[in-house]
């Protein structure tokens, strides 16, 4: 069965979402949770979610961090609901490649329909995703890991503007993704998203040393099209905000 997850602020919050529409009609299934990435990240792992509904009522920023995160591990359907009806925020959710926005008020006849046109979609992909699997080479956890970096190193020097997720990855090498995110962190010691996030941090810190591109040019090229969430992810990665790294970076 298809299965949801609607992530919320408090229970009021995922129950406003829950109770909007009959799910076992629509014949899906559908867990509710208040907390927070850690805890989704292993319910979507357990419960083989296959789809996640955020509801952005006082939950805004938390809510596109969580997607940012999940789009950036996998490309598992996203929907983010009761949210400002502003362009700002449809354009962070176009970037971040979410199946859809649906702002304030939220209408069920419009949940429904993206629901369907989830399940749809589940329905005719199912097949084909029973029928990959493992790996069944015998190679060594190490050997694996190696393959995956060489990899990813290679996808990131020739696009790193390109958007990249491990489920991709995974489903290119013939791996199971959850396996590989696993024996990826244990290996390295950081998880494959804080890996990609220091590439594209690292690359834009030379960028903004070496060239006098704008600071937007900068965002897209590593990857970000919203410039202020690069804005964002750069000072919370460096200390500092983009200009002020320049400046610095110049007067030396």
């Amino acid at each position: 069965m298809c299965n949801g997850l609607i992530v919320g602020s408090n229970s009021t919050t995922v129950q406003q979402i829950y109770q909007m529409i009959n799910w076992k009609s629509l014949h899906l299934s559908v867990q509710c949770t208040t907390k927070r990435l850690k805890h989704v990240n292993r319910m979507i792992n357990q419960e083989n979610i296959s789809f996640v509904l955020i509801n952005l009522s006082n939950f805004e920023e938390e809510g596109f961090e969580l997607s940012e995160t999940l789009r950036n591990e996998s490309t598992i359907p996203i929907l983010l609901l009761c949210g400002n009806n502003d362009f700002s925020n449809f354009r962070r959710a176009l970037s971040l490649q979410v199946n859809d926005y649906l702002p304030n008020p939220l209408q069920p006849n419009d949940l429904k329909t993206s629901i369907l046109q989830i399940k749809n979609k589940w329905l005719r992909d199912t097949i084909p995703l029973r029928k990959s699997g493992f790996n069944s080479t015998n190679k060594s956890s190490s050997d694996i890991i190696k393959e995956v970096k060489n990899y990813v190193d290679n996808i990131l020097e020739e696009s790193i503007n390109k958007r990249i997720t491990l489920k991709e990855i995974a489903a290119t090498m013939n791996y199971n993704c959850s396996y590989l995110g696993q024996k990826f962190k244990e290996h390295e010691k950081i998880t494959f998203n804080d890996y990609l996030l220091t590439q594209r941090m690292e690359k834009a810190k030379h960028l903004l040393k070496s060239t006098n591109m704008k600071v937007y040019e900068i965002a897209n090229e590593v990857g970000y099209m919203e410039l202020d969430w690069f804005y964002k992810k750069f000072k919370s990665y460096t200390g500092v905000n983009a200009n002020k790294y320049r400046e610095l970076a110049i007067s030396k």
